[in-house]
């Protein structure tokens, strides 16, 4: 009987370090963070002039995004190849995806297991500007409309909220057609 207590005991401390040990595995997370641009870089790729009389506010922001994730994302995928492989490696996604205007993340997605549990938004709230004749703002988005830099941040982000996860993944490691050209489309739209 003392053996079987004996045998039991250290098979119970052999179990409880085996499970302290795997509870206390780190997970390796890995950060993808597009350049920075500036507007002025993407308005003249977007609308092939180089002479814009917009805001300083908008002209000067500075726009990247930033994904940490533990999944590994092999390099030089195309469009395609992203989609396939985040289709393919959702469910085990976790992590999060910003997107950043002149160092501050105005739109957050916390991930979780492929599906986005949370979204956090900074409003940048700038000099009111004018707002386009034949746009129309949707109530969460009252000013993104507006001719200023926080007009340009709610239409694009309004924008991404339409996107799927895999989408705004996507969006996020390809930064120049997609967050980008949705800045640069807003504020053609908004002030051009």
């Amino acid at each position: 009987m003392k053996n079987f207590k004996l045998t039991t005991s250290i098979k119970l401390i052999i179990l409880c370090l085996f499970i302290n040990s795997c509870s206390n595995e780190t997970v390796e997370m890995h950060t993808y963070e597009s350049k920075s641009h500036s507007m002025l870089e993407l308005l003249n790729y977007e609308t092939n002039r180089t002479n814009h009389d917009l805001p300083d506010e908008i002209l000067n922001a500075e726009l990247k995004t930033k994904f940490t994730t533990n999944v590994n994302v092999p390099e030089d995928l195309s469009s395609e190849e992203l989609l396939e492989f985040f289709n393919n490696n959702l469910q085990d996604t976790n992590g999060s995806l910003e997107f950043i205007i002149n160092e501050v993340t105005t739109l957050k997605f916390d991930i979780l297991d492929g599906n986005i549990v949370n979204t956090t938004e900074r409003r940048l709230y700038s000099n009111t500007g004018f707002t386009a004749s034949e746009c129309t703002a949707p109530s969460e988005y009252p000013r993104a409309c507006e001719c200023s830099l926080e007009g340009v941040r709610q239409c694009a982000n309004n924008r991404v909220y339409s996107l799927t996860t895999v989408e705004a993944i996507v969006c996020a490691f390809e930064f120049w057609p997609c967050y980008g050209l949705h800045a640069a489309a807003c504020t053609e739209q908004n002030c051009l």
